[in-house]
């Protein structure tokens, strides 16, 4: 990738795939194979140290919804740590930002979809906060139709989805 962009190939080029304007760093933050390589994170320090915009080409946090929604933890991370905004208690809840969710809940932010996000990728202490709120848990998020313990039990989350589970049939925490 960085031979490519130091040749001028285009950071933020797009291609139609699921929409009509996909970034590379869109598609790049929803692929399952260089997560499982490993060089996810590194490729997307990579597109916005070659001036990939971190927002997205619309500066709507784009890639760091789609990095949170597929699941890609290490990306959203690298995409934070390169500048995107934590602006909403979901994005706060999939990063860990536990001073930033609290605000959020005092704010009055709705926290099913921040606890949904919070499960999948594996924030314990967002989600033990969220449940204080008394979340409804039967909420599902747009991408997957998950709930906050499906999601906690495809991510292999097992600890959050024993407390999760625990809170869905009365039994406690």
């Amino acid at each position: 990738m960085r031979l490519l962009l130091d040749r001028g190939a285009e950071a933020d080029a797009t291609c139609t795939v699921y929409g009509p304007c996909d970034t590379t760093m869109e598609l790049l933050v929803s692929s399952a194979v260089p997560a499982a390589a490993g060089v996810q994170a590194a490729l997307v320090e990579e597109l916005c140290a070659h001036g990939a915009r971190v927002n997205g080409l619309d500066d709507d946090g784009g890639p760091l919804r789609t990095a949170i929604a597929f699941g890609y933890t290490e990306a959203a991370e690298a995409l934070a740590r390169c500048g995107a905004r934590v602006d909403t208690i979901v994005f706060a809840a999939a990063l860990g930002d536990l001073a930033a969710v609290t605000g959020f809940v005092a704010a009055g932010d709705p926290v099913e979809r921040a606890l949904i996000a919070a499960a999948a990728h594996g924030r314990g202490d967002v989600v033990a906060l969220l449940l204080a709120q008394a979340p409804d848990l039967s909420v599902r998020e747009p991408t997957f139709g998950a709930t906050a313990l499906g999601m906690a039990r495809h991510y292999g989350h097992d600890d959050i989805a024993r407390r999760l589970e625990c809170v869905d049939t009365g039994t406690g925490l």
